[in-house]
């Protein structure tokens, strides 16, 4: 839990760069490649605690996704494609991990919630 909830401070920091403080991801490549391997090693340390694996691998690939685009940013430096990659990346990452923290499945031997009808 304590994993998904750091990625989601990351997402949400990445959403806040990309948005309000351009200048950080536009200056140099250093704050994506940060970010990037950032949620890359959190997401293979949530894996442990995921009650299903797919959160924690989404969150691995578009954290190499942000890699890539750190390496692109170099090369090309297309300040639109990385605001957007920035954008959409923090903002998805942001809520799968959170849906990971706060997602736990019914475990056998709990008592159920009645339904009417």
């Amino acid at each position: 839990m304590i994993p998904n909830l750091i990625n989601t401070v990351i997402g949400i920091w990445l959403v806040y760069v990309a948005v309000l403080n351009p200048s950080l991801i536009g200056a140099g490549t250093w704050t994506i490649y940060a970010s990037g391997l950032a949620i890359v090693v959190v997401a293979f340390w949530a894996r442990a605690s995921d009650s299903v694996t797919w959160y924690s691998s989404t969150n691995v690939v578009l954290g190499f996704v942000l890699l890539l685009t750190a390496g692109s940013q170099a090369i090309l430096w297309s300040e639109a494609i990385t605001f957007w990659v920035v954008f959409w990346t923090g903002l998805s990452v942001a809520v799968i991990a959170l849906w990971a923290a706060l997602y736990r499945p019914e475990t056998p031997g709990m008592p159920q919630r009645e339904t009417a009808g």
